[in-house]
């Protein structure tokens, strides 16, 4: 089977990868605004808003954290320059941070106004632009940061859901709403001046050299050409199907992408035709990025990874999906599931063995060569000696060369629940630690709340 993508000529090469101990998620990362020449990311999530001095990739160091001191609570997005940042924590408010010692940032104070629902900002001298959802983009005077005075809201908006500024126009992303474009020449009281709608929930949006490039999720990302703000153009979209785009950086014609499975990096010169050029898969979920100087760093998960950016033309493998769940039917009945391995390199991608670290786990065949722009399905087969969860992986021996080993990594041995089926029994603590078990509400309807940060 072919792709339906261009096939990738470059490569992300790991630099570090490194965890800390009061970050649950870390959602955003972004390049610090600061002295030119400095190297400094700043990353923000559940467990604060956080400085790392990124001039050796290598080994990345942590310069200074503001905690806000509450384990739910979430910047979704950030913004820093000199001596401010702000954390955007959607029902929390906003966060103005005195970032003049970057080794101690302290808060300046919480603002919220009439209980809007915070998603991000952005700021251009005393004036902020921050996006609130169904309250549209609020209008900030913060020439006082320890006393934000509110404006204005702006109107004929959906759902915003992030601001970007360029020259003298606000770029706002309105989810189903599109793409909204506001003059802001003057600063205090913005003009829309251009709209276009998008077949898609759109979550991001940055601009560089006359294109709007917008996150969407499922969608991939979509390329409008501003050039002319009052009348903008789709040109373009990009959706390599590997996942969800969360977040998106730029630097010298590439868009590099946070997808949930991996970072891809996008050729966009030609914005009509938009080609991958790189993929780097990562273990859990890619949910930020931020990139300058053939550097790109993400954030998966609760971890921070560093990586170069550079030619390369070699075998560039991808397995989907990255993680699964065999569940159970039965001791020795065994449970079978397709995986496809993708080449997207330029060259073929020779795959000598598939290794399993578990007894219970094999898969077939486990060497086959995948021309450029092709695909091999192996069914893996996992045959459960009893109903315990059993963790193992699969190590794909490939001639890549930065992903000589390849792995994916699955489970099973616990029986899904199915429609229909008895709910199973379980007990869980309360956010105040009380225990609460599923048969202290028999006879009564339980609903059971899912949810996700992102």
């Amino acid at each position: 089977m072919l792709l339906v993508v261009a096939l990738a000529q470059d490569e992300f090469v790991e630099q570090a990868d490194i965890g800390f101990p009061f970050f649950a998620e870390i959602l955003d990362a972004e390049v610090y605004d600061n002295t030119p020449g400095s190297e400094v990311i700043f990353i923000v999530g559940v467990g604060g808003f956080l400085f790392m001095d990124v001039s050796d990739m290598s080994n990345p160091q942590l310069i200074g954290r503001y905690d806000p001191g509450d384990i739910f609570k979430r910047y979704y997005n950030g913004w820093a320059v000199g001596n401010l940042a702000i954390g955007a924590a959607r029902k929390d408010g906003l966060d103005f941070i005195d970032v003049s010692n970057l080794t101690s940032p302290t808060l300046l104070n919480n603002y919220q106004h009439e209980n809007y629902f915070y998603e991000a900002i952005t700021v251009r001298d005393t004036i902020a632009y921050a996006a609130a959802h169904g309250d549209g983009v609020e209008v900030i005077d913060i020439s006082n940061p320890q006393g934000p005075v509110h404006l204005q809201t702006l109107a004929g908006l959906e759902n915003a859901w992030d601001v970007y500024l360029d020259g003298n126009q606000l770029y706002v992303a309105d989810g189903l709403g599109g793409l909204k474009i506001f003059s802001v020449v003057n600063a205090v009281d913005p003009q829309l001046i251009g709209s276009l709608p998008i077949d898609a929930n759109v979550k991001e949006v940055i601009v560089a050299e006359g294109y709007a490039f917008i996150a969407a999720g499922a969608s991939g990302f979509f390329i409008v050409d501003v050039s002319s703000p009052d009348n903008p153009q789709l040109v373009g979209n990009f959706n390599s199907g590997f996942g969800i785009v969360q977040h998106l950086a730029y630097e010298n014609g590439v868009i590099f992408s946070a997808t949930w499975e991996m970072v891809e990096a996008v050729d966009v010169s030609n914005p009509q035709n938009p080609v991958l050029l790189a993929t780097e898969d990562t273990p859990i979920r890619a949910m930020g990025v931020a990139a300058f100087n053939n550097k790109v760093f993400v954030t998966d998960w609760a971890r921070f990874k560093t990586f170069t950016f550079s030619d390369y033309t070699e075998p560039d493998i991808h397995v989907k999906p990255t993680v699964y769940d065999f569940g159970y039917q039965g001791d020795q009945i065994p449970i079978e599931h397709e995986f496809t391995v993708y080449n997207l390199g330029e060259s073929d991608l020779v795959v000598s063995d598939i290794q399993s670290n578990r007894p219970e786990l094999t898969a077939t065949p486990t060497n086959f060569i995948v021309p450029p722009g092709a695909t091999q399905e192996i069914v893996a087969t996992f045959t459960p000696n009893s109903q315990s969860t059993v963790f193992g992986r699969l190590a794909f021996i490939t001639n890549d060369a930065d992903e000589a080993e390849k792995f994916v990594f699955v489970f099973g041995g616990s029986p899904r629940v199915s429609p229909g089926d008895t709910a199973p029994e379980f007990t869980l603590n309360d956010v105040n630690g009380t225990p609460h078990s599923l048969h202290d509400y028999s006879g009564k309807a339980v609903m059971l709340v899912f949810f996700a940060s992102w």
